[in-house]
């Protein structure tokens, strides 16, 4: 069970991934502007969760995690992030396509990007 935390990393991924090549969402156009978004995301929260570590506030158990630590976090907390914030923004990015007047005839864009 050493990779479970991984694997539930991984796996969430697989939806929005798919997602974001559906030609009607079309995200996969749009993944320049995902980094600099989670790359912002990430200077803010890795140091939080490094110090809430540090403190004890919160831990990981080791039966779950592969054992590969940076500044003190295992491989998966580092990665939970960059994962869960681009499913979210591809989630969010299909969501507000569907919202919008995108496609429909006569209408003018809603896009979040203006187009």
């Amino acid at each position: 069970m050493k990779f479970l935390y991984l694997a539930l990393d991984l796996f969430s991924l697989l939806g929005p991934l798919a997602l974001s090549f559906d030609k009607r969402v079309a995200f996969h156009k749009r993944w320049k502007a995902l980094f600099p978004a989670i790359f912002v995301m990430m200077l803010i929260f890795i140091p939080w969760d490094i110090l809430k570590t540090a403190k004890g506030v919160w831990g990981f158990n080791p039966d779950y995690i592969l054992g590969i630590y940076f500044f003190n976090l295992p491989l998966e907390a580092m990665l939970v992030l960059p994962i869960w914030g681009a499913v979210g923004l591809v989630i969010y990015y299909a969501y507000s396509y569907r919202a919008s007047h995108v496609g429909r005839e006569g209408t003018i864009s809603a896009s979040p990007w203006g187009e």
